[in-house]
């Protein structure tokens, strides 16, 4: 694998459009970032609401450490996988994006930086911002659009904070108890690698017929609360 170039050799470049055919786009099995059903749902409103407003980068050639093509049109998504999919899934055949050569390793840094490079918000100007929308009754179309119930953003409001359903911290005991009772269960085996969700979430499905539960997160609170109670009484 070639090496990337440091930070300080680079400067900032204006980087085109280019409209390609969506059916040329390969997506990577290595790309970490995955979404929930609930997020799934609210970038699928955000799109139909706001339209394709955060275009897709996509590595055309790669090229080794010398600047040298090693594949041609490799045709690979660097970042904005998600969003091509929904404009496959919409019936869209073409789609604007960043097309530009790159190393394997600026690419998979890049799918870093957008994946994990968010920001936080001041709490103070997010209350206030979240407040106003509240007053214009748009509550529930924020709430569609982020992937937060309304009543977790009225926590937000009263507390002056927030919880994250995508706490990064892979101790489900670390998580706060409104994502067990809000959550879904996929959002939490999302916390452990790929190959651990494939295995339980089989096994989940056929616990949760057995015992005639409904939904994920019915199952995982019993679980849970079941898990806790043992744990409790042997650490007692």
């Amino acid at each position: 694998m070639v090496k990337a170039k440091p930070v300080s050799e680079h400067k900032i470049e204006q980087l085109h459009l280019t409209e390609m055919k969506l059916k040329d786009v390969n997506f990577d099995p290595d790309n970490p970032n995955r979404l929930t059903d609930v997020e799934e749902k609210s970038l699928t409103n955000s799109m139909e609401r706001f339209g394709y407003d955060e275009f897709a980068i996509v590595q055309r050639h790669e090229l080794n450490d010398k600047g040298k093509i090693v594949k041609k049109f490799k045709n690979l998504v660097a970042n904005g996988e998600h969003r091509i999919k929904k404009l496959i899934e919409d019936g869209h055949e073409k789609g604007f994006v960043v097309y530009r050569d790159m190393t394997e390793v600026e690419r998979r840094l890049l799918r870093q930086v957008h994946n994990k490079l968010g920001g936080q918000h001041d709490p103070v100007l997010d209350k206030k911002e979240i407040e106003l929308l509240k007053k214009l009754d748009l509550l529930g179309d924020l709430s569609d659009l982020i992937a937060i119930s309304t009543k977790d953003l009225e926590f937000q409001i009263r507390e002056g904070t927030r919880f994250s359903t995508r706490d990064q911290d892979a101790n489900p005991l670390d998580a706060s108890a409104q994502m067990y009772l809000e959550g879904n269960i996929k959002q939490i085996v999302l916390f452990f690698d790929n190959k651990a969700y494939t295995e339980i979430m089989p096994k989940v499905e056929k616990l949760q017929q057995e015992l005639g539960i409904d939904n994920h997160t019915d199952l995982f609170v019993r679980i849970f609360n079941e898990w806790l109670d043992k744990h409790e009484s042997n650490t007692s």
